[in-house]
């Protein structure tokens, strides 16, 4: 795949745009090596935390039926008024905007946060001086369930996102897709699928836990290697007859 995309050069506007092109200052490009190595992080990225995300959220309105069904309602009516759910329709839904943005708060697809070398210069951050060359990462997972910053930061509660005076200390520590000139590059592409298929979900189906399901099981098989890497998760997916 990456040898077809490279056959095209640059005349494609996405990501491999960038990597294929000379750099306009140094005059570097990227090795072959360096090359797949991105075509690799690109396909995990792209996949794996759309997954674990997805998996995590229905794990949260299992647990909260609450959440379920108010996200089912505004969804049901989305469809009586579209009759469809597209991007355009689900990018415009308040509480499954919230729940998709709970989630990405509390269930962080990647906990440790992306990783970064300090130049070999070092750098001055706040006073405090890092060396060169040194490997830096800002935990997303830790940030983003620090009180400082969010109410109840343990809790699962997506109305935060719907009136964030009251949920919502610095709106600046939500971080999921990174920041500035490093934020995920797959951002738009990656909210677009988990709006849609959560609310695709909702439609059709009732959650309930699976036989065998345990918590304690489920939340002691996470495990952080960058990209966080999930349990099986038993669930039911029950028709839903008013759907």
């Amino acid at each position: 795949m990456l040898a077809e995309r490279q056959q095209l050069g640059t005349t494609t506007r996405d990501i491999f745009h960038h990597l294929l092109a000379q750099d306009s200052e140094s005059g570097c490009q990227f090795t072959q090596a360096e090359l797949n190595s991105n075509a690799n992080l690109a396909i995990v990225a792209g996949a794996d935390t759309t997954a674990s995300t997805l998996t995590q959220t229905f794990w949260k309105l299992c647990g909260n039926p609450r959440i379920l069904r108010r996200l089912q309602h505004e969804v049901d009516e989305a469809w009586e008024r579209e009759g469809r759910l597209s991007v355009e329709t689900t990018r415009g839904l308040p509480y499954l905007n919230a729940v998709v943005n709970e989630a990405l708060r509390m269930l962080s697809p990647v906990p440790s946060g992306a990783q970064a070398t300090t130049p070999p210069s070092g750098v001055e951050i706040k006073g405090f001086f890092i060396p060169g060359n040194v490997q830096v990462v800002v935990s997303q997972l830790g940030l983003m369930t620090d009180e400082r910053y969010f109410v109840n930061a343990d809790e699962f509660w997506p109305e935060r996102w719907l009136d964030e005076a009251a949920g919502v200390k610095d709106k600046r520590a939500w971080i999921p897709f990174g920041y500035g000139v490093h934020s995920c590059v797959g951002k738009p592409l990656a909210l677009n699928e988990l709006r849609l298929v959560v609310a695709n979900v909702v439609r059709e189906f009732d959650l309930e836990f699976g036989d065998g399901f345990s918590q304690e099981k489920f939340v002691d098989e996470w495990k952080d290697y960058m990209v966080l890497s999930l349990g099986p998760l038993p669930m039911k997916f029950l028709p839903r007859s008013s759907a």
